[in-house]
């Protein structure tokens, strides 16, 4: 059984691809850990090299709040028992992670209260097969200090540069607060950490960088996206005067205004200045989708979305903000982005579920196959205030507008209102809290991870859901073609054997696809000859033209037809 990947299909082709087995768990909820105490907040990340995911949470079976994980296969089956990741003295408290595919590890972190009552940021690298990797700098718990200034700290959050190999933890931070963690005068600070787990200039964990610095303003709650497409990462974060922000940054590190220059002072973005609720609105998410076919020329694209009650409305809905960047003399400028592709100076949210009712906070990821994000939340449009439900939305970039609408959809198959969404649990029990969602690349499947309080329980279990991506766009209704060539995202990437190079063209011509090294190198020809319009597909070995093996590292794929161009780049690991 085979079936094609429907983000190509919708430009011109049909692309086949393995179809993989339904789990046993999917569309059904399955349990994480389910446990006789509390837990809570769990995040998950994929790991493509093994098909795998794992799930982190806050967990109360010790004397206080630890951070436990649960190694999860790409079928929704349980990869041996949970973990207790930092079980230390004090509390810890809300982890995020991410992975580093180039030594198939992630970096798990966490707030954490050993010093109190000062907090710190700390992390730990866990290794694929459930090991601990230590740095330099870790203690006997195998944790390592990221920011240690003697100061409050609230929540945190990291993504992965594959280019540099080096991850940006950012979080709130009071060091600048005059009143003492009186929650009117937060910062957002950020460290850089390398892939061994050395800290990158400031290398003092006491030190650190600002990324958001408004007086008297909270900034807190932030999250952060790494974007290949202009190689920088977004941070994002709501603020007590009701509004979201974003800040770029540099691969470096340096900060980045709108307009792409280097900036020695914070100089965010304003996402939304609609939102009345202030603190509601600290929940922001952020998601880069340049990985995509719905990729342009000299155009990426990153998805904000946050709870908040806007202006005119009685609850509190989930709404998001599309930041575009588009290149223009060789700078990567920051636009405003609305649902319908209109590109515009000034802020258009858009709705992405409106309800009678105030809803939990929101997460975010992007299927590469479809060209869409699934958007999750906890929402109470059932129970009321009594519980949440788990509902989601799909946001589907329609390629054949220039990569440029985005259409809130239900499986590909209908256009729906912000109003419908679609359900995934809605029962007497209590499915919510903050919630994470991790997309596979292997299945084109989204694993969520959420909370869930059955009805009359005290304690929560984590637990899980499998939901499938979009299915393909019928034949009849493809689009016309458009005139340009189509690269998709190497998988895997990276990779230590063979990759395989899909691309299309839009008519008949000379194909060349060639690999070179970062300063353009030639390496090796893949392929060149006349190909057919539509689909095709070559691989590369890792080896250069007389077939000898390269070493590890960064290449570029360029895939030419007549006069144009286009290349991505994959990572090599030996």
């Amino acid at each position: 059984m085979q079936q094609p990947l429907a983000g190509l299909v919708s430009l011109i082709a049909v692309l086949l691809v393995p179809s993989v087995g339904i789990a046993q768990g999917h569309g059904d909820m399955f349990g994480i850990c389910v446990e006789s105490h509390e837990q809570g907040w769990p995040q998950v990340c994929y790991n493509p090299l093994a098909d795998e995911y794992l799930a982190v949470w806050e967990d109360y079976r010790g004397a206080g709040s630890d951070i436990y994980g649960q190694f999860i296969d790409g079928d929704g089956s349980l990869r041996g028992e949970d973990i207790p990741i930092c079980a230390s003295a004090g509390h810890q408290y809300w982890p995020r992670l991410d992975f580093d595919p180039s030594t198939a590890r992630y970096l798990i972190v966490f707030e954490d209260w050993r010093n109190a009552p000062d907090g710190d940021i700390r992390g730990v690298f866990l290794n694929a097969d459930g090991s601990f990797f230590d740095t330099p700098t870790s203690e006997g718990d195998h944790t390592f200090g990221i920011c240690t200034n003697a100061s409050a700290i609230y929540t945190c959050a990291v993504a992965f540069n594959p280019e540099s190999h080096r991850y940006l933890v950012v979080w709130g931070d009071f060091r600048n607060d005059p009143t003492g963690q009186s929650f009117t005068g937060a910062d957002v600070f950020g460290q850089m950490v390398g892939a061994d787990g050395t800290l990158m200039s400031p290398a003092d964990p006491a030190v650190n960088f600002p990324v958001a610095n408004h007086p008297d303003i909270l900034e807190s709650v932030a999250d952060v996206t790494f974007c290949m497409g202009t190689m920088e990462w977004l941070v994002a974060y709501g603020t007590a005067a009701g509004c979201v922000m974003a800040q770029r940054v540099s691969a470096t590190g340096a900060l980045i205004d709108r307009d792409g220059a280097v900036t020695t002072v914070p100089a965010p973005l304003v996402v939304s200045a609609q939102f009345q609720n202030g603190p509601d609105c600290f929940q922001a998410r952020v998601k880069a989708n340049c990985q995509g076919l719905a990729c342009i020329p000299d155009w990426h694209e990153c998805e904000v979305v946050w709870k908040g009650l806007a202006e005119g409305f009685t609850d509190n809905d989930v709404w998001g903000q599309r930041i575009g960047f588009v290149n223009e003399a060789g700078a990567w400028v920051a636009k405003y982005v609305a649902a319908d592709g209109t590109v515009t100076e000034n802020v258009s949210n858009h709705a992405i579920s409106i309800q009678a009712d105030w809803v939990g906070p929101a997460d975010i990821d992007f299927s590469v196959q479809d060209n869409e994000f699934l958007v999750a939340w906890g929402d109470p449009r059932t129970q009321g205030l009594a519980g949440q439900d788990l509902y989601y939305q799909r946001l589907w970039v329609d390629v054949s507008q220039g990569g440029q609408m985005v259409w809130l959809d239900d499986d590909r198959v209908n256009t729906v209102e912000e109003t419908e969404n679609i359900p995934v649990f809605t029962t007497p029990a209590y499915e919510g809290s903050l919630l994470g969602i991790a997309h596979s690349t292997a299945r084109n499947e989204f694993l969520v991870a959420f909370t869930y309080v059955p009805e009359g329980a005290q304690t929560g279990d984590i637990m899980g859901v499998i939901a499938s991506g979009s299915p393909p766009v019928a034949a009849d209704d493809k689009p016309v073609v458009a005139e340009r060539i189509w690269l998709e995202p190497f998988r895997p990437n990276p990779f230590d054997h063979t990759t395989a190079v899909r691309f299309a063209i839009p008519r008949e011509g000379r194909v060349t696809v060639t690999v070179s090294d970062l300063v353009g190198h030639a390496v090796a020809t893949l392929s060149d000859g006349v190909r057919p319009a539509g689909a095709h597909t070559v691989s590369w070995d890792g080896t250069n033209g007389a077939g000898v093996p390269v070493g590890a590292g960064v290449y570029v794929c360029s895939v030419r037809c007549d006069d144009r161009v286009e290349t991505r780049r994959v990572a090599l690991i030996r």
